[in-house]
């Protein structure tokens, strides 16, 4: 197979970095990262390039590097571990006027690929929906629903209208369900990670799942092999709200509907952090059903994850139990890291923390969920 170029835009992202890491373990690709930070760690043989996605040369360099994937996995959540708050104009111009900017330049560059990452929650959590959605279901998703909500259904609807008008290149968007893991800080995982997760009185819907590794191995699968349009991913099984709750050793705390609703609403703009961090999605995602089929999955893309959902939650809360130890190590790590600064090297009295002994500097390498990558 001959070598093939690749682009992964927020290469110094958690995804971007994960699928470069991954990449880089196989043969056949030639890699560029292109990302605004550094990334935190290099890999032999990629290339990192510093540039903005609104950058006039990222067409020129396209056609310079012979790129034929793009994977773009820019995208401004805000769940990154010391990422900055962006209003939502901000976070608008990045998202999907960013979008719009790798389209065209891929377009004007003869890109064979582009590879989009995206969620389930576009169709929405409705009363009327079907069991299973397939991808030619209407997006009905709440646009005020939830704060990046509406930049995923914006890039949804750019995708579409850049179709209409041209051929090529062929645009792949993976919607994933709540995505869960030994590391992951996804809005579910914070969700599920609290002692009592607020649920709606009366109401406890299924859930679909994946664990972090098989989004990583769709995105890959994509670039290998190809594909065009939407494909739902998600691991095999589903789950009741409850049984997610459950299975994390947590307690549900149910609540009124309208109670619920009231608070996300109506409460003043200050306020409304706080209620994100008890409820990171719309109320109606804990009410109806947003289930879908993954037959494309399968048959088309010919893709299957490699965790069920049994297993994905079972991973989920094996690390969310290990957390209270996996601090008490961190802060030691910490500490140590004060002591070396502010006393420095002492020959006659080492101190030993959290393993470091007679000049040791290794300190314990971080439990899984610590590690945190750059979304």
């Amino acid at each position: 197979m001959a070598e093939q170029t690749v682009l992964v835009t927020g290469a110094a992202g958690r995804w971007g970095s994960r699928l470069v890491r991954h990449l880089s373990k196989r043969h056949g690709y030639r890699l560029i990262g292109l990302d605004l930070r550094d990334p935190q760690q290099q890999f032999e043989g990629v290339r990192f390039v510093r540039a903005d996605l609104t950058n006039p040369q990222l067409v020129e360099l396209l056609r310079t590097e012979r790129v034929d994937t793009v994977v773009h996995l820019v995208f401004a959540s805000g769940l990154e571990p010391g990422s900055p708050r962006l209003s939502s104009e901000e976070a608008f111009q990045i998202n999907v006027m960013g979008t719009h900017e790798v389209l065209a330049a891929c377009y004007a560059s003869n890109v064979r690929q582009v590879v989009l990452k995206s969620s389930t929650i576009v169709y929405g959590a409705q009363v009327d929906n079907p069991l299973y959605l397939r991808e030619q279901a209407p997006l009905r998703a709440r646009r005020s629903a939830m704060p990046n909500l509406r930049d995923r259904l914006e890039i949804e609807s750019a995708v579409d209208a850049f179709r209409q008008r041209h051929r090529r290149p062929a645009i792949a968007i993976l919607r994933f369900p709540g995505i869960l893991g030994p590391t992951i800080r996804s809005s579910l995982a914070r969700y599920l990670a609290q002692p009592a997760p607020p649920t709606l009185l009366g109401f406890d819907p299924l859930y679909q799942i994946i664990h972090e590794d098989d989004v990583v191995a769709a995105l890959a699968h994509v670039v290998e092999h190809g594909g065009d349009g939407p494909y739902n991913i998600a691991a095999d099984g589903v789950l009741a709200l409850s049984q997610l709750i459950r299975r994390c050793g947590r307690q549900p705390l149910p609540v009124a509907h309208p109670l619920a609703s009231w608070l996300q609403r109506l409460l003043p703009g200050g306020r409304q952090q706080v209620i994100r961090e008890l409820l990171p999605f719309d109320a109606d995602y804990l009410r109806y059903p947003w289930i879908v089929d993954t037959r494309r999955m399968r048959e088309e893309l010919q893709f299957e994850p490699r965790y069920t959902a049994d297993e994905t939650i079972q991973a989920f809360a094996s690390a969310l139990r290990l957390r209270p130890f996996a601090d008490i190590i961190e802060r030691r790590r910490q500490a140590a890291r004060q002591f070396q600064k502010h006393e420095g090297p002492d020959d006659d009295d080492t101190i030993a923390i959290a393993g470091e002994q007679n000049g040791d500097q290794s300190l314990p390498k971080p439990l899984p969920f610590q590690q945190e990558e750059q979304s």
